[in-house]
């Protein structure tokens, strides 16, 4: 998986052995990002797409050619959807940063930068493109492994900057959810900001393992051992291993495990399985939409109060967890 790099500037200056190009379907020239790849690239770039793609390209689909003037090696040209005319289909969006991820591997590109595809002329909501621009990458199987993120002005750079820092709690969410799936429905979860207020934190363990009544159940654990707390500060999992945006839900769920043990059988709690399952949905959903989506408590310290927020000072709560 990638390290992911956000970059604020002008994406034909990157160093790095491709750069890809938000394209159109008929690979010539045009404006925005595309414009400034060919006007940077020279005219060697359009000879060179109108002879080894006469045809064009479609929509989520990636092609490449040499860099011509500019100081990458090569271009890999992708069509993004465009939103303003109809083409609202994520899933085409998704498929143009897998596909240029693909040709970058056929090329042997270890250094990849990035445009927001779509984000420009083409009108797709920022937020979603920046979301859509970091899951998509970071949770690919490649063999890049540098992808450059380079946003074109100071919104698109703090939303990138922002989408990272929210996908590593994101995923340890996701792990959760994937063992619940598995059948591990006695697991809890209590989440939170550190003192400061510059970090988010969770901390996860079994129902049986927290005592009946305390009103903080996470402060008095009958094995602190088989808790497991995580905060954004450092990213390990009780230095167990370092969650990143591409850390797979598989691989966050295995890192849950491993510390708070395979627990034994206990019964299902319906209202609670049903309570977490609707939260991390609307957790993503939020996330999606506005690139700010952390869930924490109402009250201080990630503990207390009678619902939880979801994105710090969003204003958007929800009901605490059942008891």
């Amino acid at each position: 998986m990638p390290a992911i790099i956000a970059l604020q500037g002008d994406i034909t200056r990157t160093t790095v052995d491709a750069i890809v190009n938000a394209a159109n379907t008929s690979l010539g020239g045009g404006a925005g990002v595309n414009g400034a790849v060919h006007a940077a690239g020279g005219p060697g770039l359009l000879a060179e797409t109108r002879l080894w793609y006469p045809h064009g390209l479609g929509t989520g689909d990636a092609a490449w050619t040499t860099a011509g003037d500019l100081p990458a090696r090569w271009v890999i040209h992708t069509v993004g959807p465009d939103h303003r005319s109809g083409q609202r289909d994520r899933a085409l969006l998704v498929s143009g940063y897998r596909r240029s991820l693909e040709v970058a591997d056929a090329l042997g590109a270890r250094t990849v930068a990035f445009p927001l595809l779509s984000s420009g002329i083409f009108g797709w909501p920022l937020h979603d493109a920046v979301r859509t621009a970091v899951d998509t990458i970071a949770l690919a199987r490649t063999d890049v492994r540098e992808a450059y993120l380079v946003a074109h002005g100071d919104q698109a750079f703090r939303a990138v900057r922002t989408a990272l820092g929210v996908s590593t709690p994101l995923r340890v969410l996701q792990g959760l959810r994937e063992l619940y799936r598995r059948g591990y429905q006695q697991l809890r979860f209590a989440p939170g900001m550190d003192p400061s207020g510059a970090h988010w934190r969770i901390a996860i363990t079994t129902a049986g393992n927290l005592r009946p009544g305390d009103p903080v159940p996470f402060d008095t654990p009958r094995d602190e051992s088989r808790v497991l707390r995580y905060s954004t500060a450092d990213r390990t999992l009780v230095g167990r291993g370092e969650v990143t945006a591409g850390t797979t839900p598989a691989e966050a769920a295995a890192l849950i495990l491993d510390r708070v043990g395979t627990p034994d059988p206990e019964p299902v709690h319906p209202r609670y399985t049903a309570w977490f399952a609707s939260l991390i949905a609307e957790v993503e959903t939020t996330t999606s939409a506005t690139g700010q989506a952390l869930p924490v408590t109402g009250g201080d310290g990630g503990h207390g109060g009678g619902n939880w927020e979801l994105g710090r000072g969003s204003g958007h709560r929800r009901p605490a967890p059942p008891r």
